[in-house]
Parts: C-alpha cells; structure tokens; sequence
C-alpha cells in the first residue's frame, strides 16, 4: 500500500522537476530559448500555421476583435501583453545585453567610424561592423568593387537612430552606444542621425541605399518623438526601403494616409506617460498599422511583425526588449534574401538547361539509349517516388515541352544533378539547402550508375 502513494508521487516530483528545469533552460539558455522558438514555428522562413491550443509562449494568439474609440485603451494593453509574451524567447539575450554594459567601458573604441557624403547630403558617424570578405564577379556587375578579389565592408543590415537633439539627454547618447556596440558585433551597421528636415533624411537614405549597398540592404529605422511625423512620410517615399520601422513615443499625428509598408516589420514603443497624449483615433490608426505588418504568409512575421510596447516612465530610453526584435528581424530578411536569390539562380540555371527547339531533334533522338529514350514507357513504382521541389519547378518552367513527358523524375535528377555539380559546390550547397530531398535522390541515383541523357 505504502508502495502503491509513493510511486505516483515520486512519478509526480520527477515531472514537475523536468518542467522546471525546461523552464529555466528557456529562461536562462538563449540557445534553448532559441531552439524551442524554431521547434514552434519551424526556420525565420517558414510558412505554416501555428495552433493556438497550447500554453507555451509561443503559441499565445495574435489581439483580434474590433477596436473602437471606447476600448483603445484595453486593446493597447492587450498588445503590450502580446508583445512582452511572443518575445519572451529574447529574455536571455536581454541578460547577455546587460551583462555586456556592466562589462564593457568604451564600447566603440574597436570599430571604424567614418562620414560619408555626396553632393545632396552629408551623414556622419557610420559605424561599420568587422565585416569584411572578397567581392565576387556579381559585385563586379553592381559596381560595388572593381574586380573580382577586392576586399569588401558589409553589413547583415544598418540601424538608423533618427532624433531631434532637444529630445535627448546625454545619458541617453551613453545607452545608445552600448545599443550600438552589441549591435555591431553582431553585424550590423549603426548610425545616429541629428534630424534637421524631412528631405535631408530621405536624401541621407538615398546616399546610403544607392553608394553604400552593402551595409544597407536591409534598413532599421527608429524615430524618436517628433521625428516620427517624418518617418512616416518617409515610409510613404514608393520604394520598399526599409526592413523595419520603429516609433518611439510618437507625437499627436494620425496613421490614416500611411500607405502599407510592404513587407516591413512595424513596432511602436510608448511611456506610459506619452501613451496618455495619444487620442483614440490615432489609436485606431497604429493598430490597422501593426494589424498590417503582420499580414504576411511567413511564419515570423504575423507572430512578431507588428508590435506594440508600453514600457514605465523613467526606464532607460533604448527599448531594450525590442533587442531581440531587432535581431529576428534581421535573420528573418538574410533568410529571406537567400531563398529569393536561390529561387532566382536556381531558374535561371533551370532554363540555361533548355535545349533550343529549332536544333536537330532527329540527331538528339539518335545518341540516346532505348532505356533512356523519349518512347513512352511503362514507369516503375521506385520512379515515381522520385518526387521533389526541383522536378516540379523544372516540369513547371519546360510544362509545353512534349519530349519532356515521357522522362522519368529519375532522369531529371540525374541530369540537373551533373549540371548543378559543374556549377560548383557552392551553388550545390543552395540546392542542397532549398531541396535537401534532390539531394539524397541525386546521391542515390548516381551511385547507381545509371545512364545520364540530355534534356530538351
């Protein structure tokens, strides 16, 4: 008997010893935290649902209902708790931040910090990471280098901290570097820009997106205060210029002839103090501007593209919990940009493979074997499971080729396998990333010593 009340409490203690344990790992942990975020939602580019039936943080549903003009307030609440709980994840990264400021005394002395201008507009103070790597024929072409081996500056992205000098104490140009100096270590570029006009920012924009490509291809850019009426218009410039854009305790203005803001990630930060100057109306704008953010088909970017935070009055003015935000966001672009430059190179390849119809067909016909012939055939059972990614894009791109229908999947892989592999291993690698499953059937394929015929 005395058995049967030990066993299940012993059961109990050990269950709710692994629960804590889990808990303090994704507390303390930031490559657990990290790790469970992916076994959530899966890669920065995935696309899938997420269910919204389990406790974990991760799973805590987007603030829906209609807002009106009597419950902004609740609805600004609701999104703060929203916000604080979807970035949970980030809690270990906030402990590495502070820990770092405690550690470190003169946060910049390590990087290199130039001015750069044109003949519209000068910005001064650019800090670069310490990045650096050989340019290719690519940046050869895009007039970022002038042959191919010379050493290149780059950036994963470049933070953009906008302000109007009255708006600023100089403790709060001391947290900024701190910001900075984590930032950069990281990778990404930073810039503190004094705000004296609309029309200087947006130039100051242009001259780092058009002769600084390489440390702003992806853009942050953070308003404080009054600045933020000019960052809206500069968000309304027609061109998809930035990754994300952060208001900081923005003035009385209205969000209603803000055009969207594509595929950038918003997030809006208030006192609780300015929060109280903030009119229902304006309110309503923000959040069909958060709302709009998170409209996206990634994954990523409906949980945490749009954001709002209320933080207490008299905390440090960098709002340290968008950190992780930040930092998310810019993983989610690299991400981004590496799936669309496979896509593109990899159909680009695809249609360099396409033979030209009007050539002798005759003679093509006569240099392939009967078991690698265009004559319709029986197709085996092992065949058709060579089904991927890459077979259905090239099927796809060549769909009004008659020849092609009567190849097999297995003589596709084996022939865009050979032509991928003369591409070099580093295109392979892509491959291998975009479709791991053309890979393993590649691999298999060959090693059995089938025959490789020309594609149409």
């Amino acid at each position: 008997m005395k058995n049967l009340i030990i066993r299940p409490i012993k059961f109990i203690l050990c269950i709710y010893l692994i629960i804590l344990f889990e808990g303090l790992c994704f507390r303390f942990v930031e490559s657990y935290a990290d790790f469970r975020l992916r076994l959530a939602w899966g890669e920065v580019s995935e696309r899938k649902k997420i269910s919204t039936l389990l406790l974990f943080d991760h799973f805590k549903e987007t603030p829906k209902g209609v807002v009106t003009l009597q419950n902004t307030n609740s609805r600004a609440s609701e999104e703060n708790e929203y916000t604080k709980t979807i970035l949970s994840f980030g809690r270990p990264l906030k402990d590495r931040y502070e820990q770092f400021r405690l550690q470190v005394k003169n946060p910049l002395q390590d990087f290199v910090i130039r001015n750069l201008e044109n003949e519209s507009c000068r910005l001064d103070g650019v800090i670069f990471p310490k990045l650096k790597r050989s340019s290719t024929s690519e940046d050869v072409n895009n007039r970022v280098a002038r042959r191919e081996g010379d050493i290149l500056e780059f950036a994963r992205a470049m933070l953009i901290f906008a302000y109007r000098t009255e708006d600023v104490q100089q403790k709060d140009l001391v947290d900024l570097k701190y910001l900075f100096s984590f930032l950069l270590e990281r990778g990404i570029a930073c810039v503190s820009v004094p705000y004296s006009s609309s029309e200087n920012l947006i130039a100051q924009i242009d001259l780092l997106k058009n002769e600084y490509a390489l440390i702003s291809n992806n853009l942050i850019l953070w308003g404080l205060k009054n600045v933020t009426m000019d960052i809206v218009n500069a968000v309304n410039v027609p061109n998809d210029l930035f990754s994300m854009i952060i208001l900081q305790n923005p003035e009385e203005i209205s969000f209603r002839n803000l055009s969207p803001i594509n595929s950038a990630w918003f997030a809006c930060v208030f006192s609780k103090n300015s929060m109280q100057n903030f009119s229902a109306d304006s309110f309503i704008s923000l959040f069909e501007m958060i709302n709009s953010a998170r409209n996206s088909e990634y994954t990523y970017q409906r949980k945490m593209g749009g954001v709002l935070q209320i933080h207490d009055d008299g905390e440090t003015m960098v709002p340290i919990d968008l950190l992780t935000l930040m930092l998310k966001c810019v993983e989610f672009n690299e991400a981004i940009d590496f799936e669309n430059k496979s896509k593109s190179n990899f159909a680009d390849l695809l249609n360099s493979t396409k033979s030209d119809k009007t050539e002798d067909k005759a003679l093509k016909k006569s240099v392939v074997s009967f078991e690698n012939s265009f004559s319709p055939k029986k197709v085996s059972a092992e065949e058709q499971e060579y089904d991927c990614e890459t077979v259905r894009t090239y099927r796809s791109i060549h769909k009004d080729d008659q020849l092609l229908q009567n190849l097999t999947n297995a003589q596709i892989i084996l022939e865009l396998g050979k032509a991928f592999e003369q591409s070099g291993q580093e295109f392979m690698s892509e491959i291998t990333q975009q479709d791991p499953q053309f890979t393993e059937f590649y691999k298999l394929l060959k090693d059995q010593n089938q025959s490789i015929i020309k594609l149409p």
